[in-house]
């Protein structure tokens, strides 16, 4: 072996060890990219998720402003229908006590002429008077 061979085979032992060395940060890039990938993907999932739930919180609040809204409507409305009912108990008082004065004179009245009935009976009146007309 002569010097130049020598010296050929201590520069292309360089060469082999640098491919080598390429050929493995080659591999690890392709490890680091497919690592890339799958996080890039894993992140697009979660972000999808995020949204999703985003999107379904914002419907559950929704639905629940419109419960409250119905909730506050109903209120009105019940206060609105009891203030109705005290008014209809009032008018019905009213009346009843408008009633009552003339069922009162009825039973008097009735009374009054059970009582000349038996007044009539007795001979006590004339029959001309107890005749009603």
């Amino acid at each position: 072996m002569d010097i130049a061979e020598l010296g050929y085979k201590v520069d292309s032992s360089g060469l082999v060890e640098g491919t080598k060395a390429l050929d493995e940060n080659a591999a690890a890039a392709d490890r680091a990219g497919a690592a890339a990938e799958r996080l890039d993907k894993q992140q697009m999932d979660a972000s999808r998720t995020a949204s999703y739930w985003a999107n379904e919180q914002a419907k559950i609040n929704a639905r629940v402003q419109e419960m409250e809204r119905i909730e506050q409507r109903a209120a009105v409305a019940t206060r609105q229908a009891a203030t109705a009912t005290e008014a209809h108990e009032l008018n019905l008082q009213q009346l009843l006590g408008q009633i009552n004065p003339t069922v009162a004179a009825l039973n008097k009245l009735a009374e009054q002429q059970d009582r000349l009935a038996r007044a009539r009976d007795l001979g006590l009146l004339k029959p001309q008077v107890t005749t009603c007309a």
